[in-house]
Order: C-alpha cells, then structure tokens, then sequence
C-alpha cells in the first residue's frame, strides 16, 4: 500500500501494481456488432415476443447498422433480416 487517507465515509487508498498480464486481448464489440448481436436474440425468441415489439426494436437497431457495420455485420444482419421475412411468411401461411 502507498499512501492511506482516512476518512470515516469514504478512505482512500493508493496501492502500486505489483503485476499485471494479459493473456489475451479482448477488443469488444462495437455498435453494429452488438447490434448483430441483439437481432440474433430476437430471432431466437420470435415466438415468444409479439411481431411489433421486435419490429420496432429492430427499427432501432437499424441505424447502428447503417452507420457503423462493416462488411461482416452488413451480411449478418442481411441473413437475419431475411431470416425474420421467412419466419414471419411461414407464420403467416399457417394463419391462412
């Protein structure tokens, strides 16, 4: 420990990093990919959530697509975005 200010809320204390590794880098995800990500877990729980919630959450999410996906989150959310227009026109020909 280097250095301790007391206090009877809220002491502070100042350590020195003895050590520090990393054994492989995590670079996150950025906002097209966590939005591939949330579409992903809508399409799985399509038929538990109604049709205009996941509309309207995708029409949220689409934004992030268009301004910041690469060419990977591009086509993810291409397969999906067809996925959901095939998943809704099978329902849709059950109904009738």
């Amino acid at each position: 420990m280097v250095a301790v200010q007391e206090d009877p809320l809220r002491p502070r204390f100042r350590l020195e990093v003895v050590h520090a590794e990393t054994h492989a880098p995590f670079p996150g995800f950025n906002r097209a990919q966590a939005a591939v990500i949330e579409a992903a877990i809508l399409f799985s729980r399509r038929h538990l959530l109604p049709r205009p919630e996941i509309e309207a959450e995708l029409a949220r999410l689409a934004p992030l697509i268009e301004k910041t996906a690469g060419a990977a989150e591009t086509e993810a959310w291409a397969w999906l975005s067809e996925g959901f227009r095939a998943a809704w026109a099978a329902e849709q020909k059950r109904v009738e």
